[in-house]
């Protein structure tokens, strides 16, 4: 890819001296083209118009056991969110409570079953046949159920999600319309695109699994289970490790740099505000009242004979 900046530039350079065989404008051209300034505007525009994705789903298709893995990973998280562990579910989920946003977490939860069992189906059925009307209905209901389903519901539950504000809201607003750029892609070309709109959907079962398995869970000092899944820095990270994991599988890794750095600049903009009462302390052990005493006592002598010193040299005069 030529760009014509390059030749203007190149016309304007003050020295025309060659080196190692080659002029300046040369150069120029041979650092931008063959991507040599992985700092340069122009070499992070080539790599986004020569992106391609790190799975060719058309060429060779999701294996059906990955398949039934995920969604076994999914009956398990359901399991755990709304039996084994409903309690801490049911605390996380006062706030929508007190927002009365109740029938959009509804919503949202139920698309989300409902994507999951429709692309489950639409990955297992063969491909061979993704270009028949009944394959391609269910690849393609996937994508409008996420498109007008799951994803509006969770933009708009995203801006009161718990956590560090700069990093949980900006972070899922990401994912959101990463997902939507997946779900209308799906539409057009779904054997290509399905999986990787299903993969995306199962960033909200890592966080859980992450959350369960890998973040701090319950506290050393609460009586309830799972008291630390609201903590802001523990749910930050544990959205983040979830999140950029998820992009992973689907997007090379400058979309994680890229992300870093749109965090890099909410963060500028939007500042995290944290008490200094959240720094961990390092606790002294009171000192004994008998050790006190002993302590104070060589204080209070030398106090009592410099006042009789005093005294003593004021009869003297």
């Amino acid at each position: 890819m030529r760009l014509h900046w390059i030749d203007k530039l190149k016309s304007r350079v003050p020295w025309g001296s060659r080196f190692h065989g080659g002029g300046t404008g040369d150069k120029l051209n041979l650092l931008v083209e063959n991507k040599m300034c992985p700092l340069s505007l122009i070499s992070i525009y080539q790599s986004a118009s020569t992106f391609k994705a790190p799975h060719d789903w058309a060429a060779s298709p999701m294996s059906a056991t990955v398949a039934w893995l995920m969604f076994a990973a999914d009956l398990w998280v359901w399991y755990k969110t709304y039996y084994s562990e409903v309690d801490a579910a049911r605390h996380a989920h006062k706030k929508y409570t007190a927002h009365k946003t109740t029938g959009i977490v509804l919503v949202h939860a139920m698309s989300g079953v409902l994507e999951t069992c429709l692309g489950l189906i639409a990955i297992l059925l063969p491909t061979a046949a993704a270009t028949g009307d009944v394959t391609v209905w269910w690849w393609r209901s996937t994508a409008i159920c996420a498109l007008f389903l799951h994803i509006p519901t969770g933009l708009l539950l995203s801006p009161k999600v718990w956590g560090l504000k700069h990093i949980t809201v900006i972070g899922y607003f990401i994912v959101g319309f990463l997902r939507a750029h997946k779900a209308i892609l799906t539409l057009y070309d779904p054997v290509a695109n399905l999986p990787d709109l299903w993969i995306l959907l199962h960033m909200a079962t890592l966080v859980r699994l992450v959350a369960y398995y890998i973040s701090p869970w319950s506290s050393s000092d609460g009586g309830r289970s799972g008291d630390l899944l609201t903590d802001p820095l523990v749910y930050t990270f544990t959205v983040t490790v979830a999140g950029l994991v998820t992009l992973g599988f689907v997007y090379p890794p400058a979309i994680n740099l890229f992300a870093l750095v749109v965090l890099a600049f909410a963060h500028a903009i939007w500042p995290s505000n944290i008490s200094t009462k959240r720094i961990p302390t390092v606790s002294v052990a009171p000192t004994p009242i008998i050790q006190q005493e002993t302590e104070q006592q060589p204080t209070t002598i030398s106090s009592s004979s410099r006042a009789r010193s005093k005294t003593r040299s004021k009869r003297k005069v």
